[in-house]
């Protein structure tokens, strides 16, 4: 085998990767030492220990209750446990799951197939997603003729989420009607209603437009009111607040909470990020326990039960010009007339990464990859030598699983898909396209002579009518979210990327 074609693991010390995250931490000594950083030490742990909170009551709260009348059914109290031994098709023992604010599903511990509705914030009580409940299902009909349970719930068992946490602080959206409630983004809890007092007495007609942001002193675990923080509607969803939870009354449908501080996701995504992994308990940074198991792995492309496609399929990838990481390519070719094979190929990490390994551990713990616009502030889910060895780099061997469906357009008003197939396979890209080349090659601008220039036009001219078939009139909105801060930026590569997603998103993946 080549030098080309070979991935040695002497890769792992290669020089590039010395300087990239030689780089990479001196940007992040240079982020640490910001004293206005939302992620100092003491910050980060608010969202896994909460706050300590001597004081608020101070503040004016005349104005925080709920407008209605409200009472929620004390769960907290005593449960007679022999019904759940003696009437096992009433009272189930269950994972509560809150979907939105008047909607919650349980899963019974013993049926994990059954999903019982609990609707109305009365019948899911004072919990947390992921509690573990008694509910008592009271279906008026039949459950096994129209297929869906009801209940209530009518016990507190245990809690999972913030288990001994008195004031824990989430990170929230600010609801689109009523500036003076947050949506905690991990759904723990559907709303919490904030202090609002001051802004209610003082500056009614900005309750809409308006936060009051509190601070928390460290020293005295005070919490004191701070400053106002002004939103407009066209840009609610940008902010992001961490609101700590102060107290739950019965007779209140949401928890009352303080906002205690806000940053802008949009302007400053890999901080957003960065918050969304702590609420969640995610780990950003890579560790190395598994460093030995990194260093240990080679390449064998000789494998048995993959089928090398390297001299029979001529494969092109795409990804956006920040990604480090190439991870999908495609082939199509003509079988006959108005008849053609289309493949999809995506990396094959099992070949390196088994479930439950140290390597599965560390990425499942990070959860995601952030791609930066300046490249050497990508964080990866998984170490720089696996990505690697994984990504579809134009002449290089590579480990894939590849779908194959064939595409009928004998029919011009419609497209028949069918003989869908899906191997272990080896490949090597021939070429490697991002966004903004794709969308030239669909305008005609420049590469017109690309040797895959005819399979990208007619791959996406067959997206199209996947597309209409599958989504209707819907078809004309776009699939796709804005983020103005990629280098090949979506609105200026809409058609691009309207190919990759389709085949990713399509019935036939």
């Amino acid at each position: 085998m080549s030098n080309k074609d070979s991935d040695s693991d002497n890769d792992w010390y290669d020089e590039e990767t010395n300087r990239r995250r030689n780089r990479l931490q001196n940007i992040e000594r240079q982020q640490n030492k910001s004293t206005d950083s939302l992620f100092e030490k003491h910050k980060s742990s608010w969202f896994q220990e909460g706050l300590e909170i001597n004081r608020y009551e101070y503040i004016r709260t005349e104005k925080v209750s709920d407008s209605k009348p409200f009472l929620y059914p004390n769960v907290f109290l005593s449960f007679d446990e022999t019904k759940y031994i003696t009437q096992p098709e009433i009272y189930k023992k269950c994972t509560m799951k809150i979907q939105s604010m008047e909607e919650a599903i349980c899963i019974p511990e013993e049926e994990k197939n059954l999903k019982i509705n609990i609707a109305g914030r009365a019948n899911c009580g004072q919990t947390y997603t992921e509690d573990t409940v008694y509910v008592k299902i009271s279906n008026k009909g039949k459950p096994e003729k129209d297929k869906k349970y009801y209940g209530e719930v009518v016990s507190f068992v245990d809690r999972k989420r913030f288990k001994n946490v008195s004031h824990p602080v989430f990170v929230c959206l600010v609801d689109r009607r009523q500036s003076h409630l947050m949506i905690p983004i991990c759904k723990t809890v559907p709303k919490i209603c904030i202090l609002h007092g001051r802004l209610a007495t003082r500056y009614p007609e900005r309750l809409k437009t308006s936060v009051e942001i509190h601070k928390h002193d460290s020293n005295t675990n005070d919490l004191k009111f701070h400053k106002y923080h002004n939103i407009t509607d066209g840009d609610k969803e940008n902010w992001l607040f961490f609101v700590v939870l102060l107290k739950w009354k019965i007779t209140n449908m949401n928890p009352l909470g303080a906002v205690i501080g806000v940053v802008h996701s949009s302007k400053n995504i890999e901080e957003g990020l960065t918050l969304i992994a702590l609420q969640n308990r995610l780990h950003l940074w890579l560790d190395y326990p598994s460093v030995e198991e990194i260093r240990d792995l080679k390449v064998d492309l000789n494998t048995p039960g993959y089928k090398d496609l390297i001299k029979s399929d001529n494969i092109f990838t795409i990804a956006g010009m920040e990604e480090g990481v190439i991870n999908h390519g495609f082939s199509i070719r003509k079988i006959k007339k108005n008849i053609y094979k289309v493949g999809v190929h995506i990396t094959d990490v099992s070949k390196f990464i088994q479930k439950g390994d140290a390597i599965d551990l560390g990425a499942r713990s990070r959860g995601f990859s952030i791609y930066s616009t300046n490249t050497a502030q990508n964080k990866h889910m998984l170490p720089d030598h696996i990505n690697h060895l994984c990504s579809l780099e134009p002449s290089r061997r590579r480990y894939a699983i590849s779908v194959y469906f064939e595409m009928d357009q004998t029919d011009s008003s419609n497209i028949c898909v069918s003989n869908q197939t899906i191997l272990r396979t080896i490949i090597k890209s021939t070429a490697h396209y991002n966004y903004l080349d794709i969308e030239h090659i669909l305008h005609n601008q420049g590469h017109i002579n690309d040797i895959f220039a005819k399979d990208i036009q007619l791959l996406f001219r067959l997206s199209k009518k996947l597309r209409l078939k599958r989504l209707r009139m819907e078809s004309f909105t776009s699939p796709v979210v804005v983020d103005f801060t990629a280098s090949d930026r979506i609105m200026k590569t809409k058609n691009a990327h309207t190919l990759v997603e389709e085949y990713f998103h399509s019935p036939v993946m």
